[in-house]
């Protein structure tokens, strides 16, 4: 208990304000559609961002970047690319949808600003989505630095309890559960759709647009042939993430499983997976920052949902007790 006491040496409440971003939708309706545009993601060091950018202007018709970070335009940015800079944090999600919003296109690409990706990789991906219109999402085999699968074609267990983030497709394309949101190639017409879901802020609204996406009779696919770089929890990393982690997986449960798999995914998080987080706090003498992230996690995932056009006003919820 004392341990529990210094985790939780703040209150926290959830705020009951909710944001919706403001989309010019007059000014969309007399806008064509792009063939393809290529959503980038930013937070933190611009020359990350700035160097995927680059790579794939020869690519896609449009290359934007959703500076969530609100960081101002860099002096020399690259031709074919633009810097986009919301009113405020709109999380992955909505910085994603915004930017659809803003330049609706035909094929969509929405990428971590930590990724590295060639131009020949993302043609090839175009090409699968441009191959068959019964493609909702493609994403390519992604490995760690040291070369380590990360991400492939991924899948969720019955329970929630585990989520695989994917093995080596067995085939030049295999249908799966769910690509890692890191490197998110879409159809536009599923974009517009189904749309993505913003009540999550960060992390879930890749599975929950695949799993939304299959239900409506779309395919997700993910292909070995080509594969990309992604530097793991390289932009938002350790307690910010791990809020979202356990908060999340109870709401995706929530909106997707029944009442008994809620009830197992939250007491599994509740009583299994934090009180590893602490025990992990105390062995590494990190200070209990992931703890305390993780039990509001569990806490807030018993909240009200957000709309899911919506999210909470007081998002990022970690930057209550963390530097953000």
């Amino acid at each position: 208990m004392i341990l529990l006491d210094r985790a939780l040496r703040v209150s926290v409440p959830i705020s009951t304000e909710l944001v919706r971003p403001n989309i010019k939708r007059g000014w969309l309706e007399n806008m064509g559609l792009l063939a393809s545009l290529a959503v980038i993601i930013h937070w933190g060091d611009p020359e990350s961002a700035l160097e995927l950018a680059s790579s794939q202007c020869g690519v896609f018709e449009r290359v934007v970047i959703v500076a969530n970070d609100g960081s101002g335009q860099p002096t020399e940015l690259t031709a074919g690319v633009t810097w986009l800079v919301p009113e405020r944090n709109l999380g992955y999600a909505g910085a994603c949808q915004w930017a659809a919003d803003l330049f609706p296109a035909r094929l969509y690409a929405f990428l971590n600003n930590d990724l590295a990706i060639s131009p020949e990789a993302s043609s090839h991906l175009l090409g699968v989505l441009a191959a068959d219109p019964q493609i909702a999402v493609v994403g390519p085999t992604l490995y760690d630095l040291n070369g380590t699968l990360q991400a492939g074609a991924a899948s969720l267990s019955w329970g929630l309890l585990d989520v695989q983030t994917g093995h080596l497709p067995r085939r030049p394309l295999e249908d799966c559960q769910w690509v890692t949101g890191a490197a998110f190639y879409c159809n536009g017409d599923a974009v517009r759709a189904l749309r993505f879901t913003l009540s999550y802020f960060l992390g879930a609204e890749d599975a929950d647009f695949c799993y939304r996406a299959r239900s409506a009779g779309w395919r997700v696919v993910a292909t070995g042939e080509v594969r990309g770089v992604h530097v793991g929890a390289a932009t938002i990393a350790g307690a910010r993430w791990q809020y979202y982690v356990f908060r999340n997986r109870v709401w995706f449960a929530r909106t997707h499983r029944t009442k008994s798999a809620v009830a197992r995914v939250w007491l599994w998080s509740a009583f299994v997976l934090a009180p590893r987080v602490l025990l992990a706090d105390v062995m590494k003498r990190r200070g209990f920052a992931r703890t305390r992230s993780a039990i509001f996690g569990v806490a807030h995932a018993a909240s009200k949902i957000p709309a899911p056009d919506t999210f909470r006003a007081d998002e990022p919820v970690p930057s209550k007790w963390l530097d953000w």
